[in-house]
């Protein structure tokens, strides 16, 4: 394994996932400045496919981004999390409450190419799986809305998350 900020990449030939890896993973979220932290099962950002296996605690926030030209999609292992759909200037077009196998809630979203989105953890944590097409080795696979607050700006995150209707504590305020 290699380890880069907010990651672990997998360097093995077979990568496993079991039960100690995801409480590896919330352990790193937790302390991380983000909020999330996650484990590449893919050994590098050239790869034609990125395969990442995500923690979440409750209330970070993953600013809205869409994959230019790629496909990606969101499979819930544990937890649950609301997933917020943007038209191009940023009004919430759709929102899915997702859960992991069994919580009666989805457990899989498929997004086509371009399409705006976050994902809010609304449960304590979550743990997902991401897969989108690659390779992303400049970040190419990642445009960040400019309608969004960036990273680190907590007031502007606030009044955002308010905005599209989710507690900056991870309550969804639409119901």
């Amino acid at each position: 394994m290699r380890e880069s900020k907010g990651a672990i990449f997998n360097t093995d030939p077979v990568a496993l996932v079991d039960a100690d890896t995801v409480r590896m993973l919330k352990e790193r979220a937790e302390l991380s400045e983000s909020g999330r932290f996650r484990l590449c099962l893919h050994e590098s950002t050239d790869d034609s496919i990125q395969d990442m296996v995500i923690a979440e605690r409750k209330g970070a926030y993953c600013r809205p981004h869409r994959h230019p030209g790629r496909e990606s999609s969101l499979y819930i292992i544990e937890g649950a999390t609301l997933v917020i759909v943007f038209d191009e200037k940023g009004a919430v077009l759709q929102r899915a409450e997702m859960g992991a196998i069994g919580s009666g809630k989805p457990f899989c979203i498929r997004f086509a190419p371009d399409v705006w989105h976050m994902d809010f953890t609304i449960s304590a944590s979550a743990v997902f799986r991401e897969v989108l097409a690659g390779p992303n080795a400049n970040g190419e696979a990642l445009m960040h809305a400019a309608w969004s607050p960036e990273f680190g700006d907590a007031e502007g995150i606030r009044a955002f998350l308010r905005r599209i209707g989710v507690s900056p504590d991870g309550a969804d305020e639409t119901e």
